[in-house]
């Protein structure tokens, strides 16, 4: 996130310009795979790393060397994030990110080769499923229930709802 790729054996600001982070600061952190997303104290969300199956939630699969904004488009547009997590140790499976709202929705961008965006409905890029925009979870299995906590991991993303587990 400094803009470089040079090895860093000590703490490095992440790069602010061109963001909201060095105003409002940061409220929450989180690395997947290959990539970190940040969650602004102003409800925005900032990714970087690489990202070839969206997982940065731009938009696009250009990796970013410095915070980009996910793109909340139609889905997170009004809605306030309180939680965000992005999958570990990805290789060919993992590689997405997921947002939770305050309204118990969830909402997930990235590879979802395993069906770990929980949508059913997703994009391929030579051959890989994804989706670089983040796009609701199906809440239908939920039974009405707002999900109160998320976790992302390898090929897999599981939400806590109404008291039970679900993962997909």
């Amino acid at each position: 996130g400094d803009g470089t790729t040079t090895l860093r054996t000590t703490p490095t600001p992440v790069t602010q310009t061109g963001t909201t982070l060095g105003t409002v600061g940061v409220s929450q952190l989180d690395s997947g795979y290959q990539n970190s997303c940040v969650l602004a104290a102003d409800n925005s969300v900032y990714c970087w790393g690489e990202n070839s199956a969206g997982q940065l939630g731009n938009a696009s699969d250009r990796t970013s060397l410095t915070p980009s904004l996910a793109a909340t488009g139609v889905y997170l547009t009004g809605k306030t994030i309180t939680k965000i997590v992005s999958s570990t140790n990805g290789a060919a499976v993992g590689n997405h990110t997921c947002a939770l709202t305050s309204g118990g929705q969830v909402y997930c961008w990235g590879r979802g080769v395993e069906g770990q965006l929980g949508n059913g409905n997703y994009g391929t890029q030579n051959g890989i499923a994804y989706n670089s925009r983040p796009s609701p979870v199906d809440a239908g299995p939920f039974n009405g229930q707002p999900v109160t906590d998320i976790s992302a991991a390898h090929g897999t993303t599981c939400a806590v709802a109404g008291g039970k587990a679900y993962c997909w």
